[in-house]
C-alpha cells in the first residue's frame, strides 16, 4: 500500500467493499469499528468529514479478513469515491434548488390573491360604513346624495361618467343574466361572464388604475347596495386587459369596441 495517512470513512466502505466500486455498509461498518475498538477523527479542515488513519484501516481488514487491493487499485477507487461524493453533493444541491423554485412558483398566485383579498377587505368596510352613513339624505357639505340611477361617480379618472344615464327600472339580461342599466353592467356580473376572477379586476381597479369602474347604487329587491359598474369605456378595456388569459370566455358582445362620437 501507499503512504496516504487517512482515509475517509467513504473510503474505507469503498475500500472493505471488495471491488468493483461496492460500498460497505455503513451500519456495518460502524459495528465493526466498535468491535475492533476504532474510533474515527473528525477533519479539523471540514468538520463534516469523519476519517481513519491508514494503520486502523489495515488492522480492521486484518479482523475482517479483508484483502485490500493494491496500491494502484486501491488509489482508483480512492479517486472514484471522491468523484462519486462531490457528484452526490451536486446533485443534491441541484434537488434543493429545484424544490425550493418550485415552493416558489406555487406560492405566487396564493400570495397575490392573498394580498388583493387583503386590500379589498380593508377598504370595504369604510365604503359600507360610508353608504350606510349617507342613507340617500344629503350631506352635510349641502351636496346630494346619489340617487339610484343619477350619473356615478368613476372610481378612476381614466374618463367622466356618461352623463346620458336614463331614469330607467333595473333591467336584467334574461340571455346572460346579466344586471345592467342603459349602458351600465354591474362588473361582478361581467367577470363572471367572462370567466375572469375579481382579484384579477380589482388589482387593475386599485393598483395599476388602468380599469374605470363606476360606484353606482340601483335598486335591487327593495335596497339600494352599492355597486361597481363598467361603461362602454370600461368593457372594452375590460376586453383589452384580459381576452389573451387562458380562461377567458367571450360573450355575444365581445370585443366592445368603443362607440365612436
Amino acid at each position: 500500500m501507499g503512504t496516504r495517512a487517512y482515509y475517509t470513512i467513504r473510503q474505507v466502505r469503498l475500500l472493505l467493499g471488495g471491488g468493483g466500486g461496492k460500498l460497505v455498509d455503513g451500519k456495518i461498518l460502524s459495528r465493526w469499528m466498535r468491535e475492533a475498538n476504532i474510533a474515527p477523527q473528525q477533519n479539523p479542515h471540514d468538520k463534516r468529514e469523519w476519517r481513519i488513519t491508514r494503520v486502523q484501516l489495515e488492522a480492521l481488514a486484518e479482523v475482517r479478513a479483508i484483502t485490500l487491493p493494491a496500491d494502484e487499485t486501491m488509489r482508483e477507487d480512492i479517486e472514484q469515491a471522491k468523484s462519486l461524493s462531490a457528484l452526490t453533493i451536486e446533485i443534491e444541491g441541484l434537488r434543493q434548488a429545484v424544490e425550493t423554485l418550485q415552493t416558489t412558483l406555487d406560492h405566487i398566485p396564493q400570495t397575490l390573491t392573498a394580498a388583493l383579498q387583503s386590500q379589498l377587505d380593508q377598504i370595504m368596510p369604510q365604503i359600507l360604513a360610508r353608504v350606510s352613513a349617507t342613507g340617500g339624505q344629503p350631506s352635510q357639505g349641502g351636496e346630494e346624495a346619489t340617487s339610484p340611477l343619477s350619473p356615478p361617480r368613476r372610481v378612476s379618472a381614466a374618463a367622466h361618467a356618461p352623463s346620458n344615464v336614463q331614469q330607467e327600472s333595473l333591467e336584467i339580461n334574461r340571455i346572460e343574466d346579466v344586471y345592467q342599466v342603459g349602458s351600465l353592467v354591474a362588473l361582478s356580473d361581467f367577470e363572471r361572464l367572462h370567466h375572469v376572477p375579481h382579484p384579477n379586476s380589482y388589482y387593475h381597479m386599485q393598483r395599476k388604475k388602468d380599469l374605470p369602474v363606476l360606484n353606482v347604487y340601483w335598486e335591487r329587491e327593495g335596497k339600494r347596495p352599492l355597486t361597481l359598474a363598467l361603461d362602454e369605456d370600461g368593457q372594452a378595456i375590460f376586453f383589452q386587459l384580459f381576452s389573451q388569459q387562458k380562461d377567458f370566455r367571450r360573450c355575444a358582445q365581445c370585443p366592445h369596441h368603443v362607440p365612436e362620437g
